[in-house]
């Protein structure tokens, strides 16, 4: 048996192996310091049981795509434009930089849903790619571009979502992530792109069986992310060790790094870092607010009904575990007034309130979904809140909407308080059509109508969702309804 002692590496290699690590580290630098209040954002929400610690298994994946996107790389002359360069590079930092100064504004209370920041870190990363590598060796990587692009928050959300919004359906998603980006790696071939991404999703999705099962009840962290850490390790960790019993191709990268086909980076290098403090100063939409008043002990998953009122019907809905978690409840109530008041109508018609009270363990949801996001009155035109004292220190926020298409105002009283381990959030809804049979908004969860909303947002800007003359019909009325189920609620608990 005859064995061969591994070449050292020449001064050649070593060189190129510092160009390549200090250009590395100032990309990194770059983007933490540019990005640092997003990353100051991320991190809260990741703690609180947020879906956005799936985050942590798209950086971890860059990994292993690179390394096994680089094994591929045989024979690529050492060719390069660098006015192409600088055009590619500057276009993209400036698309990076469009998006956090104009679109992430626009965008302020869908900020958590759609998390623009992050895009524009991810063009940020191209941009200085390009720069410091040029536009053919950055693009030679499109396939972890591509999944970097596609595997957005909005994405992943709406994947979790079709599944059925628990947290083994987030587990799954991450599983499939983690899958994706083992197939792009090891994808010399389709065929084994395809085979290695078939056979992390099985093994990953085993053993997320196996920790549900062994904790039903787990959330976070140890159901997200932990099956789809063990799975990615596990197998990227057998991927190295089989490349390293092989031996790897001439050439490839990994054995022999090669130097960087862009020579000089001093012009690159300052647009970069000019770029880097152009992001730095980019303020993000502060968080949304979930103002949460302290209640009465937990309850029915209803509203007890005030004296005054009648209930004319109600109705359970199924979706919110999708939402807002796997224990999440809602109920539409339709109360009616026993007596006619002619404060709330001149032709002394019944006036008639729809409730609808949403119970959730994971109150930070609330924050994701605000406003009119799951109603049918997403592209209509709400004005600014007043706020309404409905006592025992529960303070309510009443606004109207406006929907153009059916000429009708809707004023909405809304109040959130915390009722044992449930947060609690409660929709007061009344119509401007006081007859018989009006339309009240209907609870409609589509992300193809959030996704059609933030289209239009985008060509028009944030005015077309703002009334700025607004006539607030109801306010007695609903002040009224809402004091007098606070009071009932207390009273039932006492």
């Amino acid at each position: 048996m005859v064995t061969v002692a591994e070449r050292p590496a020449s001064p050649r290699e070593h060189g190129a192996l510092a160009a390549l690590t200090a250009r590395w580290v100032l990309i990194a630098v770059c983007l933490v310091v540019g990005f640092w209040t997003s990353t100051l954002r991320t991190l809260p929400d990741a703690q609180s049981t947020g879906l956005v610690g799936y985050l942590m298994l798209m950086v971890l994946l860059g990994v292993p795509m690179a390394i096994g996107i680089t094994r591929r790389r045989h024979g690529e002359l050492p060719i390069h434009d660098r006015e192409v360069d600088y055009i590619v590079g500057i276009l993209a930092m400036l698309v990076s930089l469009g998006i956090s100064y104009w679109l992430v504004p626009r965008y302020r209370e869908e900020f958590t849903l759609l998390r623009l920041d992050l895009l524009a870190a991810v063009a940020f990363l191209f941009g200085a790619c390009v720069l410091l590598f040029g536009t053919r060796a950055t693009c030679r990587y499109w396939p972890g571009w591509l999944a970097y692009l596609l595997f957005v928050p909005l994405t992943y959300r709406t994947m979790v979502v079709a599944l059925g919004g628990s947290w083994f359906a987030a587990g799954a998603v991450g599983i499939f992530l983690v899958a994706v980006g083992t197939g792009i790696a090891v994808a010399r071939t389709w065929r084994r792109g395809v085979a290695a991404a078939a056979l992390t999703f099985v093994l990953g999705l085993g053993l997320l069986l196996a920790m549900h099962t062994a904790r039903p009840d787990a959330r976070g962290a140890y159901i997200q992310l932990l099956p789809a850490v063990i799975v990615a390790a596990a197998v990227c960790l057998s991927y190295l060790a089989v490349v390293a019993k092989r031996g790897t191709d001439p050439g490839s990268g990994i054995r022999s790094p090669r130097r960087p086909t862009v020579k000089s980076i001093g012009v690159a290098a300052a647009i970069l870092v000019v770029a880097t403090v152009l992001q730095a100063f980019t303020p993000l939409p502060p968080p949304t607010a979930v103002h949460v008043d302290p209640g009465p002990p937990d309850g029915e998953a209803w509203l007890r009904v005030p004296s005054g009122w009648t209930q004319t019907e109600i109705e359970k809905i199924d979706w919110a575990p999708k939402f807002f978690g796997s224990d999440a409840t809602l109920t539409r109530q339709m109360l009616q007034a026993d007596e006619v008041n002619p404060a709330w109508d001149t032709k002394n018609r019944v006036r008639s309130v729809v409730v609808d009270n949403l119970r959730t363990r994971e109150p930070s949801t609330l924050a994701v979904y605000p406003g009119e996001t799951l109603y049918s009155t997403l592209g209509s035109r709400r004005s600014e809140t007043i706020d309404v004292d409905l006592g025992h220190d529960v303070i309510g926020r009443l606004y109207t909407v406006v929907d153009e298409e059916l000429f009708l105002t809707w004023t909405k009283l809304q109040f959130i308080w915390q009722r044992g381990d449930m947060t609690q959030l409660v929709n007061l809804l009344s119509v401007d059509n006081h007859d018989p049979g009006a339309n009240f908004p209907q609870l409609s969860p589509e992300m193809g109508s959030i996704a059609g909303q933030s289209l239009n947002v985008l060509l028009r800007g944030n005015a077309i969702q703002v009334d700025q003359n607004p006539r607030f019909k109801d306010v007695n009325l609903l002040s009224s309804l809402g004091h007098a189920l606070v009071e009932k609620q207390w009273e039932a608990a006492s």
